[in-house]
């Protein structure tokens, strides 16, 4: 690992000089009982026959839709038909009226969120049996001669960012490893003090409470970047540095994160700063290079300038997560409590939160704080760092595998 070089207060590191200035839903917990004695053996996973011989590369696994069988409380026998609820109505009770009552929407209901049980302490075992196959497999493509230690914190990231489906999570861990490699002006400076004076100046927060599905919630106010002071590589380190840590969250790992862009202030200038290749670096973190889900991206204030460049960044973007973006105008404050609680928004934003000035001035006191453990990130040659007693961010992180 490079030791953190030195970094004055004031002036940015020498690697933060900007170059540029002015689907598949598998996780089979159906598979594992809610307790698993001590003497019972780990499961094989699906297509897979005994446990791999040490060193050997375990062959590809072929994921099925899981078909469980009706328990006798959901029985065709044993059913009995329940009055329609929509989104807007909810039940107090046996032979209740149907009473009108405001819920934010669930973004992902279609896709299976909520179909995730977090498990036993006992099921430790299977998921370690996941992360072991999953070394063996990413040692395979990254590391043959196992010159490198891929640490469990580490691989369990991508595991849980793709449903424990080892195929794809592979693809999502390759995809990182190569963003890295071909984005290294983005990738290896991730020094808040390098963007002090765009943080101090309000350009972002993380929500302190998560929202009504326990996402982390990410706002960003585009009007509070000048780009005659700030080009858009730096101001997209920002997003990485943020990302990196929330992605070494437990929770946030399950529940991954909800965007909101604030595009008041949006110039002609703003424009001019991205290019077509900055546009498919940015869109393939969104989509595909990151282990974090994305669970929705909300545009307010968007003015007619910015519809050239979100033109610039669609072709990049998978269809899921074009489906996850929705632009609300400036007309905003009805539609935005349709999927966020009123208890979670700044008042800017027309919720009871926290004040959005002091949001950003919280996450920015965090970013600082967690300024040694970004460099040892940015420093590393995979990004498996785990963070130390020292590193303050948080506590929900987990450095051990201890369920799923």
């Amino acid at each position: 690992m490079l030791p953190s070089p030195s970094v004055s207060p004031l002036t940015p590191p020498p690697c933060c000089v900007s170059p540029i200035e002015g689907g598949r839903d598998v996780f089979p917990e159906a598979l594992f009982p809610r307790s698993i004695p001590q003497h019972s053996p780990v499961p094989p996973l699906p297509g897979e026959g005994a446990h791999a011989p040490p060193g050997s590369r375990v062959p590809a696994l072929k994921s099925s839709p899981l078909r469980l069988p009706l328990s006798p409380r959901s029985s065709s026998a044993n059913h009995r038909a329940l009055p329609r609820t929509g989104p807007d109505r909810t039940m107090s009770g046996p032979g209740s009226e149907l009473k009108p009552q405001h819920q934010p929407r669930d973004e992902h209901q279609d896709l299976g969120q909520h179909r995730h049980q977090d498990l036993d302490l006992d099921s430790s075992l299977v998921v370690q049996s996941y992360v072991s196959r999953f070394r063996l497999r990413a040692q395979a493509e990254l590391d043959p001669l196992h010159i490198l230690e891929l640490s469990d914190g580490f691989l369990i990231k991508f595991l849980r960012c793709r449903d424990f489906d080892l195929e794809l999570s592979l693809k999502l861990l390759l995809n990182y490893q190569q963003w890295r490699r071909e984005s290294p002006e983005i990738s290896r400076c991730l020094s808040p003090r390098s963007v002090l004076e765009l943080l101090h100046n309000g350009y972002h927060a993380v929500l302190p409470q998560r929202d009504h599905s326990g996402s982390r919630v990410l706002i960003y106010r585009i009007g509070r970047w000048n780009p005659k002071d700030w080009s858009a590589i730096e101001v997209f380190r920002v997003s990485l540095m943020t990302s990196e840590l929330m992605a070494m969250e437990t929770e946030t790992q399950r529940k991954g994160i909800k965007v909101l862009f604030d595009l008041e202030g949006w110039s002609f200038s703003h424009a001019l700063q991205i290019n077509p290749t900055l546009a498919r670096k940015i869109s393939s973190v969104l989509a595909d290079s990151f282990p974090l889900k994305v669970r929705g991206i909300h545009l307010i204030n968007e003015p007619m300038l910015f519809r050239p460049v979100f033109a610039m960044l669609r072709p990049f973007l998978p269809d899921k997560i074009k489906k996850r973006i929705h632009m609300h105008g400036a007309d905003f404050f009805d539609t935005l409590t349709d999927f966020f609680q009123l208890s979670l928004l700044p008042p800017d934003y027309g919720g009871e939160g926290p004040d959005m000035d002091g949001a950003c001035q919280e996450w920015t006191n965090q970013l600082l704080r967690s300024q040694r453990l970004l460099d040892r990130i940015a420093a590393h040659r995979t990004g498996d760092v785990t963070a130390g007693p020292d590193d303050a961010i948080g506590a929900e992180t987990e450095n051990t595998v201890s369920e799923g």
